[in-house]
C-alpha cells in the first residue's frame, strides 16, 4: 500500500516491490511533480522499506527524444540520453536520472523500462480505422 505520512514522505507497507507507472504529460507543474518528484518519493520509499529493486517506466523519448517517434525499435542502451525539449520526455528523463543517482548511493538497484509505441503510426492509423465501435 502506498500512502503519504504527515511529513509528506511516501510509505510502502507490506509490499515486495515498488513499480512506478505514473505519467503526467501536459501540465508543467503536475508533470514535474509526478514524473520527477514522484519518482524521487517512490524510490526513497522503496529504500526505506529495504527493497532490493525499484522499477521505473518511461517512454523511449527519454533516451532519444521525439525525433525518433517512428523508430522505437533498435535503440541501444548505449545511446546517451537526449530527451529533447518535450515536457513529458524531459520530466521522465529527470526521474530516470534520479533513479540512477539513488541507486549509486543507496543499497537498491533500479530498472528503467522504456516503453515504445509498439506499432508504426501507419499501423496505428489502420487499427483506429479498422476498430471503430460506433460503426
Amino acid at each position: 500500500m502506498l500512502s503519504r505520512t504527515s511529513n509528506g514522505l511516501v510509505q510502502v507497507e507490506g509490499t515486495d516491490a515498488v513499480v512506478n507507472l505514473s505519467v503526467m504529460r501536459l501540465d508543467r507543474k503536475l508533470a514535474f511533480d509526478v514524473n520527477t518528484k514522484g519518482v524521487y518519493n517512490a524510490i526513497l520509499a522503496a529504500v526505506a522499506a529495504k527493497h532490493d529493486h525499484f522499477i521505473n517506466t518511461g517512454p523511449h523519448f527519454t533516451v532519444v527524444g521525439t525525433l525518433y517517434d517512428d523508430y522505437d525499435f533498435g535503440i541501444s542502451e548505449d545511446v546517451p540520453p537526449h530527451p529533447g525539449i518535450n515536457l513529458y520526455s524531459i520530466t521522465k528523463a529527470l526521474g530516470q536520472e534520479i533513479c540512477k543517482i539513488v541507486s549509486e548511493n543507496e543499497p537498491i538497484t533500479s530498472s528503467q523500462t522504456c516503453i515504445g509505441t509498439l506499432a508504426s503510426q501507419q499501423l496505428q492509423k489502420f487499427l483506429r480505422l479498422a476498430w471503430n465501435p460506433l460503426r
